[in-house]
């Protein structure tokens, strides 16, 4: 399921987002990092993650460093996503794209994930074009 998300957001991402291979985490995610000549500069990554334990799929920001992770936490922690109270511990934020995915609905979910990361990371974009 995740590398085919994966396939989707390369297509029709092509012009704005470099996606990587996908990633097993422990028993707990899949995962795939987006990438962009401006993110990169800034030192973020976005990653797009199929939380296996709530069984959901979520947009995460992080940081390439543990500096980069706690400045940009400091800078974002006013936004809806962030933790505020504390810096989360492998993310800078995270938020679901799709909980409970039927997974037997492939086309479903790869429109779900699509149409949220497309409202999430427009907002995102916004907020660090700010700082």
């Amino acid at each position: 399921m995740v590398q085919g998300l994966r396939s989707e957001f390369s297509k029709r991402y092509r012009d704005e987002y470099k996606a990587a291979s996908v990633s097993y985490g422990y028993i707990d995610s899949t995962y795939f990092y987006l990438q962009n000549d401006y993110l990169q500069q800034r030192k973020l990554k976005p990653a797009i993650v199929l939380n296996h334990r709530h069984v959901n799929f979520e947009l995460w920001l992080l940081g390439q460093t543990k500096e980069v992770h706690v400045d940009y936490w400091r800078k974002l922690r006013k936004l809806e996503w962030v933790n505020s109270q504390e810096i989360p511990k492998y993310y800078i934020f995270e938020t679901a794209l799709l909980s409970k995915p039927n997974f037997d609905n492939r086309d479903q979910v790869f429109k779900a994930v699509l149409g949220s990361f497309e409202l999430l990371s427009s907002k995102v974009l916004s907020e660090l074009r700010t700082l």
